[in-house]
């Protein structure tokens, strides 16, 4: 926050910034709240999920000043500071979403999601966290593997979606913590309501779409 993090800012944009076509940085206001639908209100807590909630927000306002046209073809990527993601990952997610365009689209309801192998730091942590480390990584796995199945598996971390999908449910909100599952849930309850009662023809969000590439582990694991 503050000073620190306006300087972590600059830094990363002077490092990143021939790397990327644009890089925006949207501080958050400090001492914003969160307003709920029965009246009441929460302040926010200065985090992941209330970082995105401004973020995006101030993200697609830019696409629609702009003009963009094409806002269906926008996917937003959410990761944390420690997260690696496999070099195939962004491929990937590229792939599904010509390929979901092809087929009659509903990519604007869908959400990616990789398995999470914590294993970045695994040599330098305690006893405790390697074995939680495997544990995680067992229903990870198997929780995106059964994505094929037609099963579901909230997202964690690291993971995508659909910069329209993102803006209309308004995903995160300021007083959350887990931000990932928060946001799925919104997200399945969301597309649920434009389905039942605004009958658009858009689909239901019926899960998460696996992407085969861990992001945040050694890449040789993959």
């Amino acid at each position: 926050e503050g000073s620190a993090a306006a300087a972590k800012a600059d830094r990363l944009q002077a490092k990143l910034e021939g790397s990327f076509a644009q890089i925006f940085v949207f501080p958050p206001p400090a001492g914003e709240a969160e307003h709920h639908l029965d009246g009441s209100e929460d302040d926010e807590v200065p985090g992941k999920a209330s970082n995105l909630k401004w973020a995006v927000g101030k993200v697609h306002q830019h696409f629609v000043q702009r003009g963009t046209t094409e806002l269906d073809r926008v996917v937003l990527t959410v990761a944390d500071a420690d997260c690696l993601f496999h070099p195939m990952y962004f491929s990937a997610v590229t792939a599904d979403v010509l390929r979901m365009r092809q087929s009659g689209g509903g990519q604007q309801w869908a959400m990616w999601q990789a398995p999470q192998l914590p294993f970045r730091n695994y040599d330098m942590s305690p006893a405790p966290s390697r074995v939680w480390a495997y544990i995680s990584s067992m229903y990870e796995f198997g929780g995106v593997s059964s994505l094929d199945a037609g099963c579901h598996h909230m997202v964690f971390s690291g993971y995508s979606v659909h910069l329209q999908l993102a803006a209309e449910a308004e995903l995160w909100d300021g007083d959350v913590i887990a931000e990932d599952h928060h946001a799925y849930l919104k997200g399945f309850f969301f597309s649920a309501y434009t389905t039942g009662v605004k009958a658009a023809g858009k689909r239901l969000l019926g899960g998460a779409s696996p992407v085969g590439c861990p992001p945040a582990d050694r890449p040789w694991l993959c």
